[in-house]
């Protein structure tokens, strides 16, 4: 920065010889003011003046480099590292399907948590019956299966029912009971044969 001189002083600014009037509210008095060139380089208690603008780098990681930032938040790369406030569904919620499949009798076509389907024979010709074995047990027994059948694509149009399989005890009160419920298999019946099969256990 160049020297201060009374040449550069602002227009309107006292100069040397200027007489400013002075009232302490009963005297008036005149006050001489006198300005004296000043050097920049001979001032004390200078603020520091940055060389140039800095311009923040994330990637920064020594921490006495002027791009360095200070106190960053830390990004979650998954969302695994989340922390679900109360009332939030997750993987352990009940309105999540445990299991679901879609399968052309025993063929899985697509499934979450299904190992297999294998057919257990039929009664007659209106209960055809499957258990499905499931990759990882449910947590209890106390689960349902929604489910619905439909005919191969030479009979389009054919809907039947699908549910889990029960078997009568034959006395009265004639309980109906699963025939087959645990944590790792479900046996479902069909009244239609070798049907297109989509079935969802919640629990």
């Amino acid at each position: 920065m160049a020297d201060v001189s009374i040449s550069s002083l602002p227009p309107g600014f006292p100069a040397v010889t200027d007489v400013l009037p002075y009232s302490n509210g009963t005297n008036t008095s005149k006050v001489q003011i006198q300005f004296l060139p000043v050097s920049w380089n001979s001032m004390t208690n200078k603020p520091t003046i940055p060389a140039a603008q800095i311009q923040s780098d994330w990637n920064q990681a020594n921490t006495g480099s002027l791009d360095y930032i200070k106190n960053k938040p830390t990004i979650p790369t998954k969302t695994s590292d989340l922390t679900n406030d109360s009332g939030f569904i997750n993987s352990s919620s009940n309105l999540l399907p445990r299991a679901w499949f879609l399968s052309y009798g025993t063929t899985i076509q697509s499934q979450f948590n299904v190992s297999s389907i294998t057919y257990n024979g039929a009664s007659g010709t209106t209960a055809y019956y499957y258990t499905i074995t499931f990759t990882n047990p449910m947590p209890n027994t106390n689960y349902t299966f929604v489910g619905t059948v439909g005919r191969s694509s030479s009979r389009v149009g054919v809907v039947g029912s699908v549910s889990i399989a029960y078997t009568d005890n034959g006395a009265p009160p004639y309980t109906n009971y699963p025939s087959l419920k645990t944590v790792t298999q479900l046996q479902i019946s069909s009244n239609l044969s070798s049907p297109f099969i989509h079935g969802v256990i919640f629990g």
